[in-house]
């Protein structure tokens, strides 16, 4: 048994070691509580681009990506079905369809059916069919 004056052996050691890891987390918990609390928060995050929609019953066609250039509007049972304008022949950008209607290739023939709220952002990048559509109808 020690005698006075003399370390208790193991118990001191883990009485330093646990009092050091007991000051780590009172300071560490101040600074948090500090930080939380003077710290401004980020900034938030800009809002998402939103995409034109086309008006209700219509589609509308542009000849860039992102719906850029001038926009064409398409009414199914009011406009004229068939060839779309030149500027748009074989280079549909983006489209936004709040009516139903068919997309035509007239070269193959292919058709593609386009639904109520289809929309493209990218319909002309390779191996998407604004490349080779030329003509609109209602029905496929």
């Amino acid at each position: 048994m020690p005698g006075l004056g003399e370390p208790a052996g193991w118990w001191v050691k883990w009485e330093g070691i646990s009092a050091v890891v007991a000051t780590l987390v009172g300071i560490g918990g101040a600074f948090f509580y500090l930080y939380d609390r003077f710290v401004e928060p980020p900034p938030p995050p800009a809002p998402a681009p939103t995409r034109p929609t086309c008006e209700s019953g219509s589609i509308c066609l542009w000849p860039e990506k992102r719906f850029g250039g001038k926009v064409w509007v398409w009414t199914p049972g009011v406009s004229e079905e068939g060839r779309i304008p030149d500027y748009l022949r074989e280079h549909v950008g983006s489209f936004d369809a709040q009516a139903e209607g068919c997309f035509v290739d007239t070269e193959t023939g292919e058709r593609r059916p386009v639904h109520l709220r289809d929309w493209s952002e990218r319909y002309h990048d390779p191996g998407r069919f604004g490349r080779v559509m030329d003509t609109i109808t209602s029905k496929c």
